[in-house]
């Protein structure tokens, strides 16, 4: 309660323009809610624990906004962790008082890539599942294996800090129409320091390492929190490049959006830890049918939690700076079409907007081949199972490619029905394949 309290005061002596939409003058209330029925097939695989006829709330969302004094409109946004706990997440306060600066401090929603900044809730996207860079583990879209990529984060990813934002009234589509620049707390790891990769026999993350360090893959385990001397910064570039007449028959190109965002820091207690991102964004509206793409590239310092025998046998204190380190590489691209579909005659009697959607990711990752040791060891004089070292073998790459075939159905402007298949193509694993259907409330 203390630490939302200093938040609060803070936001209210600040000034800002919301990175992820424009304030309300009047006081509005909008959120959404997705309810999600799954199952994972092939139904008895050797490599998977069987999870399948699940229900899930993976989207809920909560968001008031309004003034709350004369020019300074306020925003306060809750959803739900994997548990069905609720958290804050987005609060702050803002005084629109310059044409084209805009000051921000608070928790907001950080300004990486298209698809974090406007696709994070369910009644905002098309598919039920995130591309593999936003993976989330809340739509139990995050698959994960030993060796293969990790997302750094999943979508609608959230911090504490500043930002300043830049909107020139250039007219060349050449000048970006809006630059922002931030400091946040940034990604860090785990509160408790270390844990293993996943094992290679759940869906879900691995339990909590006792030693070495390594990133909260998919917030599983962490909030995020402050842990280190240095701050992450980051910065976006947004150019709307317009619309072009397209030669002969063909449809005209509505709108051309192109947008470039990084963000780098440390992440570890030790500030000795670092990690990169940058990526490239585009969206095509081409007549009826819209194209979204994005690439992204990371680069990660990962101390891998190596237990010697000599070690695990004597219980010696271990000290994290010790133990062996290396880098991760990952890069990935994903593509998303999207084109309005004839209703099926028994669906005319409803009405509605049927879109069909095609998508493609892919991710690969290079770094050191890593694995599993079997067996308990002992730690600072406690019992601990399965710790994950380097296999000696050298650097490995690992890919993942994700396809997915979906059908969006807004039946009204708040309801909307999903049905979605999904497969993933896991190198050095069993291949996985998913069918979902998810209804969307939104108001």
């Amino acid at each position: 309660m203390k630490k939302l309290a200093l938040i609060v005061t803070v936001l209210f002596l600040s000034v800002n323009r919301a990175s992820a939409a424009p304030f309300s003058d009047n006081w509005e209330f909008s959120g959404s809610l997705a309810l999600t029925w799954r199952g994972l097939g092939p139904a008895f695989h050797a490599a998977e624990v069987e999870v399948e006829n699940s229900l899930f709330l993976p989207g809920t969302y909560l968001s008031v906004d309004g003034p709350v004094l004369s020019g300074i409109p306020f925003r306060l946004e809750m959803t739900t962790d994997v548990q069905g706990q609720p958290r804050i997440s987005q609060i702050l306060a803002a005084h629109k008082s310059w044409r084209h600066f805009n000051f921000a401090m608070g928790k907001f929603l950080i300004p990486y890539g298209a698809y974090n900044r406007r696709r994070y809730r369910p009644d905002q996207y098309l598919t039920i599942t995130h591309p593999l860079f936003y993976a989330d583990p809340r739509n139990l879209d995050a698959v994960i294996r030993l060796n293969l990529p990790h997302p750094l984060f999943s979508a609608g990813y959230t911090d504490i800090g500043a930002e300043i934002s830049f909107f020139p009234d250039a007219e060349s589509i050449w000048a970006p129409y809006q630059a922002q620049f931030y400091a946040v707390n940034g990604l860090a790891e785990s509160r408790e320091q270390g844990r293993p990769f996943p094992s290679s026999q759940v869906l879900v993350i691995a339990p909590l390492s006792p030693n070495g360090v390594d990133m909260d893959w998919n917030h599983q385990n962490t909030d995020f929190r402050e842990n280190n001397d240095t701050k992450s910064v980051g910065g976006r570039l947004e150019f709307r490049l317009g619309d072009f007449s397209a030669p002969l028959a063909l449809p005209a190109i509505r709108s051309l959006d192109v947008g470039f965002s990084a963000m780098g820091g440390r992440y570890d207690i030790d500030d000795t830890l670092k990690y990169g991102i940058y990526g490239a964004d585009l969206f095509l509206q081409w007549g009826a049918l819209s194209f979204n793409s994005e690439f992204n590239y990371s680069s990660l310092d990962f101390r891998s939690p190596l237990i010697t025998t000599i070690i695990a046998s004597t219980g010696t204190t271990l000290v994290s700076a010790d133990l062996p380190a290396d880098k991760d590489y990952v890069r990935g691209y994903s593509f998303q079409a999207a084109m309005p579909l004839p209703l099926p005659e028994f669906l005319w009697g409803l009405g509605g907007k049927l879109t069909g959607v095609l998508g493609y990711d892919y991710m690969q990752r290079y770094g050191p081949e890593l694995t599993l040791r079997n067996g308990s060891v002992l730690v600072n004089g406690q019992e601990f199972f399965q710790i994950n070292v380097f296999t000696g073998k050298g650097r490995v790459h690992r890919r993942i490619k994700k396809h997915t075939a979906a059908l969006n159905y807004r039946i009204r402007d708040n309801f909307s029905m999903k049905w979605e298949l999904t497969s993933w193509e896991l190198e050095g694993h069993l291949d996985l394949y998913q069918w979902a259907v998810s209804s969307v409330f939104n108001f």
